[in-house]
């Protein structure tokens, strides 16, 4: 059974991308999304892109872990699914991976190579790795 998947206007999805949301899943690509080759984004829960957004080659967008964790006692699994919402006019660079609870702000760049796992609140930032800190803020960036 397959979830939800919505796009706005104009939107390119490039060659060999993977785009899959499972039975709960739902992913919403905003209106100037653009995604180049290689790259999936798997949803289990909900994968919100806003406008203007552009991801680069091998990137992975995944809301959830892919397999459950279960404590044996009690039977609850503690690594349920998280939202990504990744908000209008921000770029993924090359090889960043989002993973679930992650939430970008307007109009920032992520550093290629990244793992990103929370929530930033700097608009028009870039971020980068090792640190996932924020190097430059206050930035524009042009398709």
């Amino acid at each position: 059974v397959a979830g939800n998947v919505s796009f706005g206007k104009n939107v390119l999805i490039g060659v060999g991308s993977k785009i899959v949301a499972t039975a709960n899943g739902n992913i919403r690509f905003g209106d100037n999304f653009a995604i180049t080759a290689e790259s999936s984004v798997i949803s289990e829960k909900n994968i919100y892109f806003g406008k203007n957004c552009i991801v680069s080659w091998g990137v992975l967008v995944m809301d959830h872990d892919g397999h459950a964790i279960m404590d044996k006692s009690n039977g609850n699994v503690f690594n349920t699914a998280e939202d990504i919402i990744i908000s209008d006019k921000v770029w993924l660079c090359c090889n960043v991976t989002v993973l679930k609870g992650t939430k970008i702000p307007k109009g920032c760049v992520v550093g290629a190579g990244a793992v990103l796992s929370s929530e930033y609140e700097a608009k028009n930032s870039i971020i980068v790795q090792p640190s996932e800190s924020k190097i430059i803020n206050n930035i524009r960036w042009f398709r």
